[in-house]
């Protein structure tokens, strides 16, 4: 194998396994939607092999919403935190998605 053969042989091991642990994390048993992001091409990649292996629907954010996903999550983790009546499957930081 030539070094970038290599290079992306080792990337996409390391990709696949992150997915496989994710999509047997507990929180996705119940098949919620699954929004990706990321930087692309990595972005793309999880939202693919998830899709292969996860039965609810998985969707890649655009690059602006995924730009800002991290600061979205905390915000809604923080609004839980403060209300815990406020916990659902939706939150109104995140929503609408895609």
């Amino acid at each position: 194998m030539s070094p970038e053969q290599l290079a992306l042989f080792w990337v996409g091991a390391v990709v696949a396994d992150d997915v496989g642990h994710l999509a047997r994390h507990p929180i996705l048993a119940r098949s919620p939607p699954v929004w990706v992001v990321g930087r692309e091409p990595l972005r793309s990649l999880y939202t693919r092999w998830l899709a292969g292996l996860l039965e609810g629907p998985v969707a890649p954010l655009d690059d602006e919403l995924s730009e800002a996903a991290s600061a979205l999550g905390a915000l809604a983790v923080v609004l839980v935190s403060i209300d815990p009546g406020r916990q659902s499957h939706r939150s109104t930081v995140t929503e609408p998605a895609p």
